[in-house]
């Protein structure tokens, strides 16, 4: 592999993945004009909502996609990756004339063990995606737990599907398709997961900034404007903000 230290030392490039946390979004207008060709492709492998339109909001030239990835992992140390669970990619174009070039990163992905497909409605599966994100980041942080701990305490378990059906109601109104048993399934899926700590959850007991205006603000407004108002997630990102502020005077 040809590795560089700087992007600004790199050629340019025809599919640029970015695997950057949101909160690090703000390098990205120094990064890439460096590696953009007029046609290159931008994948963006990161959580939350709305990150697509900021993209091409931002490199007009480029075409957009979305990656999402379902994985339990978590680094230990420097170069050192634990994969616990999990491990699908599902990505999906935004903007652009890239369908062949990204089938092609599809089977490269395959290729080398790592399941991915392609979805023809990217905003369904972001909100789908939500609909775990949403829950279990915030929860772990406010109650300094693990996804397991909340899934088996009857009450917190209870709060966990009433978030879920406002998750689902708030894509409904911004456009996603929700199969009847979404939750059903999502509750088998959560209670077959091993112990974890999600990324949130890492981020904060690293001292590390929080993804919360790409997993909640951003969901949260995108609603408000198709006339959903999440009141639960709301508050989820009422106290992370309240745990920010608190850390900072701390400091």
């Amino acid at each position: 592999p040809n590795i560089y230290q700087h992007a600004a030392e790199m050629p340019q490039c025809e599919v640029i993945i970015i695997c950057l946390k949101t909160t690090q979004n703000h390098l990205l207008k120094n990064i890439l004009p460096h590696i953009l060709k007029p046609n290159s492709l931008i994948i963006t492998f990161q959580n939350g909502l709305g990150i697509e339109d900021e993209l091409a909001k931002s490199f007009p030239q480029a075409s957009i996609a979305g990656a999402l990835c379902f994985i339990c992992s978590m680094k230990e140390k420097p170069g050192e990756i634990n994969h616990i669970d999990f491990g699908h990619i599902i990505m999906g174009k935004h903007v652009g004339n890239c369908d062949e070039t990204l089938s092609v990163v599809a089977q490269h992905l395959n290729n080398c063990k790592v399941k991915t497909t392609i979805t023809p409605d990217l905003n369904t599966a972001r909100w789908k995606k939500l609909g775990w994100n949403m829950i279990f980041n915030g929860l772990t942080v406010i109650w300094n737990t693990t996804t397991d701990i909340i899934l088996n305490n009857p009450e917190k378990r209870n709060l966990v599907i009433q978030i879920m059906q406002e998750i689902i109601e708030a894509g409904t109104a911004c456009g996603a398709k929700f199969n009847s048993d979404f939750i059903e399934k999502s509750m088998i899926q959560n209670d077959s997961m091993v112990p974890y700590s999600p990324s949130m959850k890492l981020d904060f007991d690293a001292h590390r900034p929080m993804e919360i205006r790409a997993i909640y603000t951003n969901p949260i407004n995108a609603a408000q404007k198709n006339n959903y108002t999440m009141t639960l997630c709301k508050k989820i990102e009422q106290k992370l903000l309240q745990i920010v502020q608190v850390l900072k005077h701390q400091q």
